[in-house]
């Protein structure tokens, strides 16, 4: 009774350890496979990109990761309507990837010209996660194409409070500056911003 008892516990050990090393293993890929598809986005290689975070399952434990990156490409390569769709599946789901979803859910709508969605969208993401920076800048930004300059002053002012170091809030209150003809406000803006970043393409174009 004890030998089979025993053997019985050795089957159970091997077969725990055996999925545990098939999980890590499945996940080192999937890491792998996201960080190619970022390298591929970055590189504006955006349809090569879409395909390798395709690549994996939802049984995968980095399936809201790469679904959240897939999304954020979907935008920049002007599929919005497959990001809002993508968004609104994973937002049923509780993560810790919602904020970024949401505004990536507004993006998406902006770019639709459903800008009355959008900002409900923006406005719903500061309720539910008033620390998150994004859903008021997205609101400044969106605002300032409206060339609405006190509303989207306001919205990056409220940005900057909850994140006094974020770089694109800096960045547009120094454009609205400059726009207003405000040379020394668009100067001590852009300054802070170059503190924060000095080596982006956005960074080279406020230097010259």
């Amino acid at each position: 009774m004890k030998k089979k008892l025993l053997w019985y516990s050795c089957c159970i050990l091997l077969l725990t350890c055996y999925q545990a090393f098939s999980q890590s293993t499945d996940e080192l890929n999937s890491i792998k496979i996201i960080e190619k598809g970022i390298g591929l986005h970055d590189n504006k290689k955006y349809d090569e990109a879409i395909l390798e975070y395709k690549k994996i399952s939802r049984s995968d434990s980095n399936y809201v990761l790469a679904a959240t990156e897939l999304a954020t490409t979907y935008v920049l390569s002007g599929k919005d309507s497959l990001a809002v769709e993508l968004c609104n599946d994973l937002l049923k789901s509780p993560s810790s990837y919602l904020p970024k979803l949401l505004v990536l859910k507004g993006n998406a709508l902006d770019n639709l010209k459903k800008r009355d969605e959008a900002i409900q969208v923006y406005e719903e993401g500061i309720k539910k996660f008033p620390l998150y920076y994004g859903f008021t800048l997205e609101l400044g930004i969106l605002n300032l194409r409206q060339e609405k300059y006190k509303e989207a002053y306001d919205w990056l002012v409220k940005s900057i409070k909850v994140n006094p170091y974020n770089a694109s809030a800096h960045y547009y209150m120094g454009y609205i500056a400059a726009k207003q003809g405000k040379q020394v406000p668009a100067m001590l803006a852009w300054m802070f911003y170059l503190t924060i970043d000095n080596a982006s393409e956005r960074a080279k174009l406020v230097v010259n």
